[in-house]
């Protein structure tokens, strides 16, 4: 999805699609994102019940459609109330620390930077990156408590755009 400089210079517009233009995931494949993270203990936005009158906050942030109304197309809004969402729900929150735990428990309390790498590919389907993988250990070892930090540690990645954008 990386326009190469070739592809900027001759489509800049992408109007030939030389290069993937990033999307912001819908509400549900958002929620899944954060659920499968968590394990089973979380509801799955595609088969969860819609009651018309009473919609999931989290699902109705990030333009979930109004079952009372028919739409063509879905709206992608980029606003404050989605990022508000991922960092003070308690829906996020208790999902990375689901995570954390059941890294913890698939290595076996390992080293940090395994865990590290369980986490990316876990998360982004890729391998920290050296700059991604020294702030974060650095950021481990940083806190007195190894379980509030990969606490911390899963909140953050859930939160970044790689998370919830395709690219």
């Amino acid at each position: 999805s990386i326009a190469s400089q070739g592809s900027k210079e001759k489509d800049p517009d992408n109007q030939y699609l030389s290069y993937f233009t990033p999307r912001r995931l819908d509400a549900e494949a958002i929620m899944d994102s954060v659920s499968s993270m968590a394990g089973d203990n979380f509801q799955r936005g595609v088969y969860m019940k819609v009651k018309r009158n009473k919609l999931h906050p989290f699902l109705a942030t990030f333009n979930f459609p109004i079952p009372t109304t028919t739409a063509s197309r879905r709206n992608s809004t980029n606003v404050p109330a989605q990022a508000l969402s991922m960092m003070n729900g308690e829906f996020v929150r208790e999902a990375a620390e689901d995570w954390a735990k059941n890294i913890q428990e698939r290595v076996d309390h390992g080293p940090i930077e395994t865990i590290l790498e369980v986490f990316f590919i876990d998360a982004y389907a890729r391998r920290p990156s050296q700059i991604e993988k020294k702030q974060l250990s650095e950021y481990y070892t940083s806190i007195n408590d190894p379980d509030a930090a990969l606490k911390n540690i899963a909140f953050a990645l859930m939160n970044t755009k790689e998370f919830i954008y395709v690219y």
